[in-house]
């Protein structure tokens, strides 16, 4: 709400004046928007002056006195600033005075919009005329900070939580005034109330000088009736996904209105890609009644998938899958996968379908084989699995399933009884949950991505190698304005065997080494080794990586990286000393298919005997 703003200025210049009603200042602020681009039909002397150098080179440029808090955001939308290029350095616009009198109006508008409604700007011009260049200084009074005194909120209904002990409104008493979050509160203050069945709730903002630089903040609500959802209608799928399509949805008239939990349905009906289109619409049928209308489509329910990355830490997979998700009627399809990558191959299907132990949920009953080629074992299993999946809100997933596997491994190592092939069968239940809040899944530059994980394999029955299993992993995105994005990764993991043995059974210990994981290092090359340098895995995992990828030239990045981490035989035998690290730097390939990355890593510690301490990797995706 830009008009906030200028009416802070205006209280401050007029300060006997009266508050203005927010409908007079959106006229306001347009026409001063309209005065402000508008070519200026009198020119000061400075302006003339300023108008002689047009054409000419700006040969350096430095912004000063502006917030350090708010600097890099303020200079980098300047139009004199120009851009920045890794292999060509600063690229600036020639002088104009037009684009001087721009800057300075955004420079202004940006300092209100966060809290300095008196700034100004002087500008200085050093010209070297024989060069035909100059340098340029725009200097900023950025004057007194606007203080929120204190936020009120009038209309609240009663009965209802009071809006100032609910989370949302972001701009506290004590706080500098930011137009931003004075418009986020509004808008969170109506979403409170249309969640507690306001349905056609309204807010209002008006900001009144206090003293000095202070300001009061006054919200009022108008939420009307409470409603409650009477009738819920489904038109334009198929009849068999119409009850699928009720039990997604989850409201059960009569049910109070809530914004958050329709959008909720929305997504959820959405993310089972049954339904090409989805719109949910509320009709009144009288005060206080709304119906629900829901308009879908059936989606087109065969898909044949095909994709290229670096899952599980291979330097290449290849993965293609076929999918009815509806073959069997109400939701219910079958699907068969295939991939192979270079130390690994496997195939499987199975039975999908929705609503097992909750509506929203997803099982699959299926089989799978998988064949594993590593230097330490070779593996060959056959493994039957139930599993069920829930989304607990966007992109976050939780899943739990149970598989009953045969596994015949041939270990290479001499630790593990080399060259003897071992068949173990295996019960395992496991779970995990995801939170996702990242930008982009594909090419994140903001938010993160967490999982935790753990399997039990219990000691019963036929089972041979029962073990326990758990891991954590957490990624973070920082962008970091011109200069790209900083992404950092850290990854724990333990696990015991629970009949006696050393260890857990070679192909469910951990490995690390490789384009994922740790660069310093071959595949699967960090870690314990038998006499022989076969390479062992371990029960202890610990891996930290942080790379900074930089925009260079199209669509090539500069990547910088360090990798640190460590494989350890038993939890009992972590020490941080044993921690490797490697630096390295790669460049990324932006493609239709994801980024393709080559990088190049130097181990900076001990170096395995017959391995190089520096590496080249090549790869398909972010690592992490």
């Amino acid at each position: 709400m830009l008009c906030t703003i200028f009416r802070i200025k205006v209280s401050f210049v007029t300060a006997k004046s009266s508050a203005w009603d927010l409908h007079s200042f959106v006229i306001f602020v347009v026409l001063l928007s309209a005065a402000i681009s508008a070519p200026a039909q009198a020119k000061t002397p400075q302006e003339q002056q300023w108008e002689a150098y047009d054409g000419w080179q700006v040969a350096s440029f430095r912004l000063e006195g502006a917030p350090d808090h708010l600097k890099g955001k303020l200079k980098s939308g300047l139009a004199l600033e120009g851009n920045w290029r890794f292999l060509r350095g600063r690229a600036r616009p020639s002088f104009r005075a037009r684009l001087l009198r721009e800057d300075i109006a955004r420079i202004r508008l940006f300092l209100a919009r966060e809290g300095y409604p008196a700034a100004e700007v002087e500008p200085q011009l050093a010209p070297h005329p024989q060069q035909r260049r100059l340098d340029l200084v725009l200097r900023v009074v950025a004057g007194s900070a606007a203080m929120v005194a204190s936020v009120q909120v009038k209309g609240w209904p009663a009965g209802t939580t009071r809006a100032d002990s609910l989370a949302g409104i972001t701009l506290k008493p004590g706080a500098r005034f930011q137009d931003l979050k004075l418009e986020q509160s509004r808008l969170q203050l109506i979403r409170q109330l249309m969640d507690r069945g306001y349905a056609r709730a309204v807010a209002t903002a008006e900001v009144l000088p206090d003293s000095g630089s202070r300001v009061a903040v006054v919200y009022t609500v108008r939420p009307g009736s409470r409603y409650d959802i009477t009738e819920v209608t489904i038109n334009g799928c198929s009849p068999d996904l119409i009850p699928l399509t009720r039990r997604l949805i989850g409201i059960t008239p009569p049910a109070p209105y809530s914004a958050s939990r329709l959008e909720d349905s929305a997504f959820e009906l959405r993310a089972t890609r049954l339904y090409r289109q989805v719109t949910l619409r509320e009709d009144s049928l009288g005060p206080g009644r709304l119906r629900l209308a829901v308009e879908v489509e059936n989606a087109r329910m065969h898909s044949i998938d095909a994709s290229v990355g670096t899952w599980s830490n291979n330097p290449w997979m290849v993965h293609s899958s076929w999918n009815n998700r509806n073959l069997l009627g109400g939701g219910r399809g079958l699907e068969a996968h295939a991939a192979a990558a270079s130390h690994s191959l496997k195939a499987g299907g199975g039975l999908t379908w929705f609503g097992w132990l909750s509506p929203r949920a997803r099982a699959r009953a299926g089989v799978e084989w998988v064949r594993e080629d590593e230097d330490t074992y070779l593996s060959k299993e056959w493994s039957l699995s139930l599993t069920r999946s829930l989304r607990p809100k966007g992109r976050d997933m939780a899943h739990t399933g149970l598989s009953l596997s045969r596994v015949t491994l041939t270990p290479f190592s001499k630790v593990d009884g080399s060259g003897v092939d071992q068949v173990s069968n295996l019960v395992e239940l496991w779970a995990d949950r995801t939170w996702d809040w990242t930008d982009s899944p594909l090419q994140p530059r903001t938010g993160g991505f967490a999982k935790l994980m753990a399997t039990l394999s219990p000691p019963v029955g036929l089972v041979e190698s029962p073990y326990v299993l758990a891991q954590g992993d957490l990624s973070l995105y920082r962008p970091c304005g011109r200069w790209g994005v900083l992404a950092g990764h850290v990854r724990m993991g333990i696990a015991r065997p629970l009949n006696g043995a050393g260890v857990v059974i070679p192909n469910r210990r951990f490995y690390a080494g490789g384009y994922s994981t740790m660069r310093g290092y071959g595949r699967r090359q960090l870690g314990p080794r038998d006499d022989a340098g076969v390479p062992l895995g371990g029960d202890a995992v610990m891996l930290v990586g942080a790379e900074t990828r930089v925009p260079v030239v199209w669509v090539v990045d500069l990547v910088l990286f360090v990798d640190s981490g460590q494989i350890w035989w038993k939890p009992g035998d972590i020490r941080l000393a044993d921690i490797a690290t490697a630096t390295g730097v790669g460049l990324d390939f932006h493609t239709p298919l994801g980024p393709l990355r080559v990088s190049y890593a130097r181990n900076l510690g001990k170096v395995i005997p017959g391995e190089p301490r520096a590496m080249w990797h090549f790869g398909v995706g972010y690592p992490w």
